[in-house]
């Protein structure tokens, strides 16, 4: 924006400020390049003030303009970065990798945690290499415990819950005799004879009870999924039913479910 003074010329051609008067009208007109110049419009001088419009308008204008370039640019990168992690961590399928293995605990915990696999794995490589600088005579070893850990009923259904949970645990490297249970992975639920991707699992944090011979791992949780068997009457446990084109919506009323971990079977 330019300001664009308009004044009257004086009759004996002298030009300067004194001797100018503003004119009760303005103009409008948009000289090719009126920075610093002066137009002659038959008695009136149009003055176009170069150094009061880019300190006053032009520069706070511009700075408010790259503001908001910069956070448009900062919300569209944080929304890429999201959107990617988001496709990261759904992509991932615990069934995709071995039981009992390293690669399997790295996914349950992207799962767990909402990260990639890539950031779950650098976490995990981090610990082993703290830990071989600590405990040189221990190894690290994974274990997949994947167990019944709960039922849904009515009185004319029944659907299992089976707890899938990846351990690390330490391994003495001298006698190989199990030493103990370092850290609990990712715990996912898991239905048979359900889509996965069509199961939505809404609890909260997992509990781990540790006593000397075993550990007891449980999570409250409310369960919603679609199955094509009749599931009967509404019960204590299905709080609620819906025909959906010959499947049925099934949603679970709060439940606690659980597994144990005996020390023994890492021997």
């Amino acid at each position: 924006m330019y300001l664009i003074i308009v004044m009257e010329k004086p009759n004996n051609n002298n030009t300067s400020k004194e001797y100018f008067r503003f004119l009760s009208r303005c103009s409008t007109l948009k000289p090719p390049n009126p920075f610093g110049q002066s137009l002659t419009f038959g008695n009136n001088y149009i003055l176009f003030n170069k150094r009061r419009t880019l300190s006053m308008l032009t520069k706070k204008r511009l700075l408010i303009f790259l503001a908001l370039i910069i956070g448009i640019i900062t919300i569209f990168l944080s929304f890429n970065n999201l959107e990617s992690k988001t496709q990261s961590y759904e992509a991932i399928n615990i069934n995709d990798y071995p039981k009992d293995s390293r690669e399997r605990y790295i996914a349950s915990i992207a799962i767990e945690n909402n990260i990639t696999y890539e950031e779950a794995d650098l976490m995990d490589k981090s610990y082993i290499e703290y830990n071989s600088q600590e405990n040189n005579d221990l190894t690290i070893e994974y274990k997949t415990f994947y167990e019944l850990s709960g039922m849904i009923k009515s009185s004319e259904y029944e659907q299992e819950v089976f707890m899938d949970i990846e351990v690390r645990y330490l391994r003495d490297k001298n006698n190989q005799t199990f030493e103990k249970i370092d850290e609990i992975g990712g715990l996912i639920l898991f239905l048979p004879n359900t889509d996965i991707k069509e199961t939505a699992v809404n609890g909260g944090d997992y509990n781990i009870e540790k006593y000397k011979t075993y550990m007891r791992i449980s999570q409250t949780a409310v369960i919603e999924y679609f199955t094509a068997e009749a599931p009967g009457q509404l019960s204590e446990d299905i709080v609620n039913i819906e025909n959906k084109q010959g499947n049925y919506q099934i949603t679970t009323g709060p439940k606690t479910y659980s597994i144990e971990i005996i020390c023994k079977e890492l021997q």
